[in-house]
C-alpha cells in the first residue's frame, strides 16, 4: 500500500546535525501547498531546498515514482510524513518569535491522528475529527492551565467549523491557533495565499532557493 512512498520521507529528518525550533503556521502552510499542488519528486526535493534545508539526503533514496496522479490518500500520507520530518530540521523562519508546534507537539498530534484515522487514508472525517479532539490532551500543547471553557471552545471548533475531512496539516493549524492564544504568541499568518500558491509553482519550475528566503523570514 504505497509503503515505500510513505516511508521514504522518514530519513530526511537527518538533513542537518541540529534540531530546529518546530513548525510555525507559515511553514505548515508552505509544506501543505507544496505537497498538495506539486507532489512530484523533483518539486518536493527542490521545495526542501527552497525553505533552507540542506540538500544532503545521506543514504535516503526518495521514491522517484511519486507524482501528482497518485490517489489523495497517498498525498495525505506523504504530507503526514513530511511534517513529522520537517519539524526536526533547521529551516528558514525557525528563529521568528511566533507560535510554533515543537517536536513533542507534532508527535503527540500525529499519534492521536493515527489512532482515529480508522481507514488509514491520511484524513479524518467528521466523526473521526470529533473523536480525535475529545480524546486529545490539549494541555500537552501549552504550559498554561486550561479551563473547561477552553476545552469547550476547541471541541466546538473541531466539531462544527472544520471541513468535512482534514489532513494532518489542517488539524495542526487549528490547534496552533489555540496554542498561540494559550501561550500569548502571535500566529505567523500567510498574508496572501495567492502569493504562496505562486511561489510553490515557481518552486516546481526550478526557481533558485535564494528567491524564497525573504518570504520565509519576513
Amino acid at each position: 500500500m504505497h509503503l515505500k512512498t510513505i516511508l521514504i520521507f522518514s530519513s530526511v529528518c537527518f538533513f542537518t546535525g541540529t534540531i530546529s525550533q518546530g513548525l510555525n503556521a507559515k511553514q505548515i502552510h508552505y509544506f501543505q501547498k507544496l505537497v498538495w499542488n506539486h507532489f512530484d519528486i523533483k518539486s518536493i526535493k527542490h521545495g526542501f531546498s527552497c525553505i533552507g534545508i540542506a540538500e544532503n539526503y545521506n543514504d535516503c533514496t526518495l521514491d522517484e515514482n511519486i507524482n501528482n496522479a497518485v490517489p489523495p490518500s497517498v498525498t495525505a500520507q506523504g504530507l503526514f510524513k513530511i511534517l513529522n520530518c520537517m519539524v526536526k530540521v533547521d529551516k528558514w523562519g525557525d528563529n521568528k518569535d511566533v507560535a510554533k508546534m515543537d517536536i513533542n507537539n507534532v508527535e503527540d498530534i500525529s499519534n492521536k491522528f493515527k489512532d482515529f484515522d480508522i481507514d488509514t487514508d491520511g484524513f479524518l472525517n467528521k466523526k473521526e475529527i470529533s473523536e480525535f479532539i475529545k480524546h486529545f490532551e490539549l494541555s500537552s500543547l501549552t504550559r498554561n492551565e486550561l479551563t473547561q471553557e477552553d476545552y469547550g471552545d476547541v471541541i466546538y471548533e473541531f466539531t462544527h467549523l472544520t471541513p468535512i475531512t482534514c489532513d494532518l496539516s489542517q488539524v495542526m493549524l487549528i490547534l496552533l491557533e489555540y496554542k498561540a492564544i494559550f501561550d500569548n504568541k502571535e500566529i505567523d499568518k500567510i498574508k496572501d495565499f495567492n502569493d504562496l500558491i505562486q511561489k510553490v509553482y515557481e518552486i516546481s519550475q526550478g526557481h533558485p532557493p535564494e528567491n524564497f528566503k525573504s518570504f520565509h523570514e519576513e
